[in-house]
Order: structure tokens, then C-alpha cells, then sequence
């Protein structure tokens, strides 16, 4: 997390600008920004409140899922790590992607595969962990390639029609976020910085995940967005689209 003395104003052309300098190993999950938030870290956490729910946004190798493990250690709980990719046995370069992850791991970590015909149902990850786990989910773009994966001949269908179905089921899984009783960690990717994709499949895949960010990040007591190996807590220096 960024603690307030990684935060410094400078003014640039006489207006001010709010810059973030390296994180710190937090020394436990991130706080909401409330009246509650006075107190350290630790104290924090030994105050034992309700579940804690944190989103880490990133691009590709930024050092999000690195970001995620760190919070998660440093929290004290028995984490459930909630793998969400697709393991295809004909794709080689994911195959070995997935064992580098899992070699990555804490052996004491509990690791729950979500994706395939014999996977857990993330939602049922969610509502049946415990208040003493730390659920990671890593991440929301696999998951929502593995709903696209598995739905009937994505090409015979209307591209609307496979978005709106896609989103709902975006909706059940932040409702059984708010619902968990557990610390939740989510990865999140930012993959709508770039191009337009020439293909619908592309673009439901960016429109749908794009959504479930944003209502994810509604919910979250603390969100932050990882580049380069540097985390930036985007409430702390930010606020919502919707507030003037």
C-alpha cells in the first residue's frame, strides 16, 4: 500500500499534482477510508471487523499478482488461493504460465481450481470460505475468458445477447463477494487501454471485464492499480466518475 508519507504534492506549471513514490510492504490488508482509518495497520487487524475486500488492477506483468501475495501474507489468515484460468491441455505456453504461478505459491496455501468441468464455482469459493481465509482471486480476466470459453458457439450468436448474459453472471459473482465472510484479494487486468478489438469476441471480453471492474471497485474497501512494479492506491489520490 502507499502509507500518506509515500504521497507528496510538487506544483508544475502553478498547478498542484498529487505524485506516488515506491510502495512499502503494508504490515496488513489495506483499511477503508473511513472514520475507522486512524488507526495503524496492526491495529487494524486485531480489531478483527468485517471482511475486508481489496481490487489490484494492472496491465501484464506490472506486478500485480506479486502486489496480491504480498497483502495476502502479510495479513495473518489462512489464504484459499482462487485460480481462475483455463489449464487447456493443447496450450502449451498457458500450461507453462499456470505451473510458473504455481510454483510461485506458498506451499501452505490452499488452491482452488475455478475453471474447467471438474472446477469449483467461484461464487461458491466466496460464500463457503471462512471468516479466518484470505480468498485471492487471480484473476477477473481469466475468469471472464473461461465464462466466454464455455459459452455454446459464441459465433452463432448475438454478440449482445452473449455480453448481457455475461454480465449478469459478472453480477452474481460481485453479489457473492459482498455476501463472503472471508478477506477477499481480486486481480484484476486492464486490457481496455489499448486498440479497439476488430472482433466482437474481443470486444465483449474488454466490455464485460471492464464492467465487472467498475462494480467490483464500488465495492471494495480499498483499490489499487500496479505499473511497473509500483502500487498506487487510487482512492487516496482519486475519486468516483460519478462524484463532482
Amino acid at each position: 500500500m502507499l502509507p500518506p508519507s509515500s504521497l507528496s504534492t510538487v506544483t508544475r506549471s502553478g498547478s498542484p499534482l498529487t505524485v506516488a513514490r515506491p510502495c512499502r510492504i503494508p504490515t496488513g490488508f489495506p483499511r477503508k477510508r473511513t472514520a475507522r482509518s486512524s488507526h495503524a495497520s496492526t491495529a487494524f487487524l486485531a480489531a478483527k471487523r468485517r471482511d475486508v475486500t481489496t481490487l489490484i488492477l494492472g496491465p501484464v506483468r506490472s506486478g500485480k499478482s506479486a502486489r496480491a501475495q504480498t497483502l495476502a501474507q502479510a495479513g495473518g489468515k489462512r489464504v484459499i488461493f482462487a485460480a481462475t484460468a483455463v489449464d487447456d491441455p493443447d496450450d502449451v505456453e498457458m500450461r507453462d504460465r499456470i505451473g510458473r504461478h504455481r510454483r510461485e505459491r506458498p506451499t501452505a496455501w490452499t488452491t482452488v481450481e475455478t475453471a474447467g468441468a471438474h472446477g469449483t464455482d467461484l461464487e461458491t469459493v466466496l460464500r463457503e470460505a471462512p471468516p479466518d481465509a484470505c480468498v485471492l482471486i487471480d484473476a477477473l480476466g481469466t475468469w471472464v475468458a473461461a465464462q466466454l470459453l464455455a459459452w455454446p458457439d459464441f459465433t452463432d450468436h448475438d454478440a449482445v445477447e452473449a455480453a448481457a448474459a455475461l454480465d449478469a453472471r459478472g453480477l452474481a459473482l460481485a453479489r457473492a463477494l459482498a455476501e463472503s465472510r472471508a478477506d477477499t484479494i481480486v486481480v484484476a487486468e486492464e486490457t481496455g487501454w489499448g486498440v479497439v478489438p476488430a472482433s466482437p469476441l474481443g470486444r465483449v471480453f474488454r466490455d464485460v471485464l471492464g464492467r465487472l471492474s467498475q462494480r467490483v471497485a464500488a465495492q471494495a474497501d480499498r483499490v489499487e492499480l500496479v505499473v511497473a512494479g509500483f502500487a498506487v492506491d487510487l482512492a487516496a489520490i482519486g475519486r468516483p466518475v460519478g462524484r463532482v
